[in-house]
């Protein structure tokens, strides 16, 4: 019955979503049942909610002082909200369809600061400099409904304001007293009522997610500031747990992927130290935009100042891309992500461990990573569909080692064929287009 299923499967697809990438956890049940959240690898959204972001800066706007944030968030939306949405932007989908297409790892930025409408008392809105059009507890609901439609699935969502696991007080929430923090705690846990996993019974390294299922403990909540923000509940999860690392600039400032290969490479010597301690590993291979980068895309977006494309270019540093430069934080996440797929690619087939969980910009439908060109472009790679691969292979490995493997054994088969069939729906696509930073043989 189980094979009958997953062929099926094969054939169902459409532009938004498929069955088997929005219940995955239910299909690899049979041979990660007794795994644990932190043996496997999650496939992740940066800056999750960015889709729905307004044209008004939020108060305690990341990377500028809270006074000038306090002066912009007034400020008339033409004259920032339009230019500063196009570089704070980094998804696409809503957060419901990126659960419909395999992602369980929300990375939520989140801000207490007057709404859009700058009239009302301050709340809890998601944020990337500008704030989200509404509250956060609306895409968290939104969470909510999508789990109770898909009770086999486990999600984990990071709290934090600009992705510091460990900054506490102002540091992290600035101009924000306690007593906010913990109210919306308390709607947090209301939304999820009955979902979040609780610490004091057993441990994140410990519980195997045939355990979390039959708990129904199926939302892990890691929360910046946790003393101060959930009064040290056994609800959340202290995001200091997080073992959160970056890829910097890699690969556009490099002539090799040897970096970001390095990650893997490095990942199962990673994991085995971080799992003991009950840290969850967590990888980015999102591209923060550099400072240089957002002061061309303003020449060039308020001056129409071409010499700024080229300087870009230059900075940019891909070889022969002279007269190109990414005019919005989507175009340059989905070229990071054009030359990202190689490097998940050789991971793969070398058989190198990931992390816990990946988060990238630019997630498309059917689990891709998008690296066309243009929001309209569909092109992408099967950033999903290979993670989960790599989730049947280790898990039948440690199966197969342990000789306990037994009826599971058709089950890794199976699920390894069709994974591998799924990929090839999606495999890395490699285009020379120098005009748009895409070259076949660099790095």
């Amino acid at each position: 019955m189980f094979l009958i299923i997953v062929v099926a499967l094969l054939f169902v697809t459409s532009e938004s979503t498929d069955d088997f990438l929005a219940n995955w956890m239910s299909h690899l049940h049979p041979v990660v049942k007794q795994q644990t959240l932190l043996d496997l690898t999650l496939p992740g959204s940066h800056d999750t909610l960015t889709y729905d972001l307004s044209e008004v800066v939020a108060q305690g706007a990341n990377d500028i002082p809270v006074w000038l944030s306090d002066l912009l968030h007034l400020l008339p939306k033409h004259l920032v909200g339009p230019y500063v949405r196009s570089v704070a932007q980094t998804q696409v989908l809503t957060v419901t369809e990126q659960l419909d297409n395999g992602i369980r790892f929300l990375d939520c930025r989140i801000m207490r600061t007057a709404g859009p409408d700058r009239l009302l008392d301050p709340e809890w809105y998601s944020l990337h400099f500008l704030e989200s059009r509404q509250k956060a507890t609306v895409y968290l609901q939104q969470v909510r409904d999508w789990l109770n439609a898909h009770p086999t699935e486990i999600v984990v969502i990071w709290f934090s304001r600009h992705g510091s696991a460990c900054a506490t007080g102002d540091s992290q929430y600035p101009d924000v007293p306690n007593t906010a923090k913990l109210a919306f705690w308390r709607e947090v846990e209301a939304i999820f009522s009955g979902l979040l996993f609780d610490q004091s019974v057993s441990s994140i390294g410990t519980t195997t997610i045939a355990e979390l299922l039959e708990r129904d403990q199926r939302v892990f909540i890691y929360a910046a500031d946790y003393a101060n923000f959930t009064a040290n509940s056994k609800l959340a999860l202290d995001s200091c747990f997080i073992d959160n690392q970056s890829a910097g600039l890699v690969p556009l400032r490099s002539s090799s992927l040897d970096p970001q290969l390095r990650i893997f490479q490095k990942a199962a010597a990673t994991r085995s130290a971080d799992k003991p301690r009950n840290r969850f590993y967590l990888q980015s291979l999102a591209q923060s935009s550099p400072v240089w980068l957002g002061e061309d895309e303003a020449a060039i977006w308020y001056l129409h100042d071409e010499s700024a494309i080229r300087h870009c270019a230059q900075r940019l540093g891909i070889s022969n891309v002279t007269d190109w430069c990414p005019q919005a934080l989507l175009d340059l996440g989905q070229v990071v992500n054009y030359y990202t797929q190689p490097v998940l690619e050789i991971a793969l087939l070398k058989d190198w461990e990931f992390p816990n969980a990946l988060y990238l910009d630019a997630i498309g439908f059917n689990g891709t990573l998008r690296t066309g060109v243009g929001l309209a472009s569909q092109t992408g790679y099967a950033y999903v569909d290979t993670l989960l691969l790599r989730n049947v292979r280790r898990a039948c490995k440690a199966e197969n080692t342990s000789r306990s493997l037994g009826n599971e054994t058709s089950d890794c088969t199976q699920l390894d064929n069709m994974l591998s069939k799924r990929r090839s729906r999606f495999p890395v696509a490699k285009q020379d287009d120098p005009a748009h930073g895409r070259l076949v043989g660099w790095p």
